[in-house]
């Protein structure tokens, strides 16, 4: 990476911190994207490459979601062509960050998947910094509350995927307890069997030695 590109990254993300407006919004998550994908090239280690990895999955499912719902049916009526190619990269970018989903043994195929997606990723923000946001910010739209709205949009999805995962787990506590009392009873019912199967060759034996007796 060009040291004076990541320089510069960095100065722009200070300028866009506290700023509401969808642009900067927006790229602002570009940025912090481009920050991941490098933490992720610079990982000494398969635990730091995958935790990365993961939110890198995680920020672009939500960043897109909202983007296509908030920002896209805007742009959509500046540049209708632009907008379907952005939809479309949108789409690539799905199939991409799926797949690495299931590739979490953080090999060199899950390297090279992740590097794919870099690319991708880095067309689509640079199209759409050059030409698609330039052409939302000549339009009508109220940048502000459109700033907004993807925010709470964002904050929405956060909470619709945490959510599942709680769940999740509060479930799996759960049942730990419950497999507990479930196999104590087994045991319990197996120490009963014992003394009762140990009692059983006695009585053959004092059988068999009343009729020698008796003979």
């Amino acid at each position: 990476m060009n040291p004076f590109k990541g320089l510069m990254n960095e100065v722009e993300s200070i300028v866009l911190e506290g700023r509401t407006d969808v642009i900067s919004l927006i790229k602002a998550d570009h940025r912090k994207v481009d920050q991941l994908f490098k933490q992720y090239k610079e990982a000494q280690s398969k635990a730091e490459k995958k935790r990365v990895m993961l939110e890198i999955i995680n920020d672009l499912k939500v960043h897109a979601a909202a983007e296509e719902s908030k920002v896209y049916p805007t742009l959509d009526k500046e540049d209708h062509e632009g907008t379907n190619e952005s939809f479309e990269e949108h789409h690539l970018i799905k199939i991409l960050i799926e797949e690495l989903a299931g590739m979490l043994d953080m090999d060199d195929k899950t390297d090279a998947k992740v590097k794919v997606l870099s690319e991708v990723v880095h067309h689509h923000v640079k199209e759409e910094e050059s030409k698609y946001l330039p052409e939302l910010k000549d339009s009508d739209a109220d940048l502000e509350k459109m700033g907004a709205s993807f925010t709470a949009e964002k904050e929405r999805l956060q909470k619709v995927k945490t959510m599942p995962e709680k769940a999740a787990k509060k479930s799996a506590e759960k049942e730990k307890p419950a497999a507990k009392k479930a196999a104590a009873p087994r045991a319990k019912k197996t120490a009963t069997k014992s003394p009762a199967a140990k009692k059983e060759p006695t009585k053959l034996r004092s059988k068999t030695t009343a009729r020698k007796k008796a003979s």
